[in-house]
């Protein structure tokens, strides 16, 4: 998870980031229906545009992999009304590519390449950094009973 400065709007509290691979029978825009209900049902308003949220979810990318060989197989590409995929603005965002190159890096590292070359080219990478939430203990949590 990453901790990211807000852009666009800036009188809000930094956001926390996160990329996640998921396996799934759905086709990509089923998986992404359930995505938008989802963040509908954990209360997601779109109030400000770039402005505070509960969540945003989205569907960057997506690997169809070989059924005989699951590290095997190609990211797809496709545009419809509701759902664009790649991401359209992933490569502009390094809130985005930061945690998706650690990824695929570890999931398909030959395939990371494409995703670091843009990386290195976006500016901003300054204010995406590992998020490390420290919990303050008191000496009471350390206690023995």
């Amino acid at each position: 998870m990453y901790e990211t400065d807000p852009i666009g709007y800036l009188e809000q509290d930094s956001f926390l980031n996160q990329v996640v691979a998921v396996r799934t029978s759905l086709e990509p825009e089923a998986l992404y229906r359930l995505m938008a209900e989802t963040e509908l049902r954990l209360g997601r308003t779109r109030d400000i545009r770039w402005g505070p949220r509960t969540l945003d979810m989205d569907m960057l990318l997506v690997w169809r992999s070989e059924p005989s060989d699951p590290a095997a197989g190609a990211w797809l590409t496709f545009d419809t009304d509701s759902l664009t995929v790649p991401h359209p603005r992933m490569l502009e965002r390094a809130f985005v590519l930061i945690p998706l190159v650690d990824l695929v890096r570890r999931l398909q590292p030959e395939e990371a390449g494409w995703l670091e070359r843009h990386l290195d080219k976006l500016e901003g990478k300054g204010g995406v950094q590992l998020w490390k939430k420290i919990k303050s203990l008191n000496a009471s949590e350390h206690s023995e009973s």
